[in-house]
């Protein structure tokens, strides 16, 4: 196969990621929709979250390093607005959330993280590696389904569970019966 070929195969898988998926806002009866941020977008987010604190710093007169200094999230916070801004979007692909500033003036510190996880469970849904194969399912199941089974749950991190819960649904609810 050659490397034009390859490469466009792999335009497709990427192509077939990076549609629209429908999503309901958490707390509400609104669906929206919601795309796969690009490694573009990812860095546009960056670097408007670090443009909006260093247009704050200047307003207020201090260094970037120092508005940063009295809130360590901030940046954070500023970077997920901004991905939230970019990643949710109307069935049309057209932006739902006006601007980032409006995200700022209208929503609650639990929304934005709310949304912020629902972006990340959206990435998780599209991965390519998100699907175990029966191997990998052999071998959890039963570990899980011993008495203490859950302690070997508690050594990972609250995302790696959620994925391996939502694969193992996934696989389970294809299972024959």
């Amino acid at each position: 196969m050659s490397t034009t070929a390859t490469y466009n195969e792999v335009r497709k898988i990427l192509k077939s990621r990076m549609e629209i998926r429908m999503v309901r806002l958490p707390g509400s009866d609104l669906e929206v929709g919601m795309r796969l941020l690009t490694e573009r977008d990812m860095d546009k987010a960056r670097v408007n979250a670090f443009s909006y604190l260093a247009d704050e710093a200047k307003r207020i007169g201090v260094q970037p390093a120092q508005l940063v200094g009295v809130d360590g999230d901030l940046l954070d916070r500023e970077r997920a607005r901004q991905i939230v801004m970019l990643a949710f979007v109307q069935p049309n692909g057209e932006a739902f959330f006006p601007s980032a500033a409006a995200i700022r003036e209208t929503m609650d510190a639990l929304m934005l993280q709310d949304l912020m996880e629902l972006y990340e469970e959206h990435q998780e849904v599209r991965s390519m590696k998100r699907q175990l194969d029966e191997e990998a399912v052999s071998k959890v199941l039963p570990g899980l389904a011993t008495e203490g089974g859950e302690m070997m749950l508690s050594y990972f991190d609250p995302g790696t569970v959620r994925r391996l819960c939502r694969a193992l649904a996934e696989r389970l609810t294809k299972a024959p019966a």
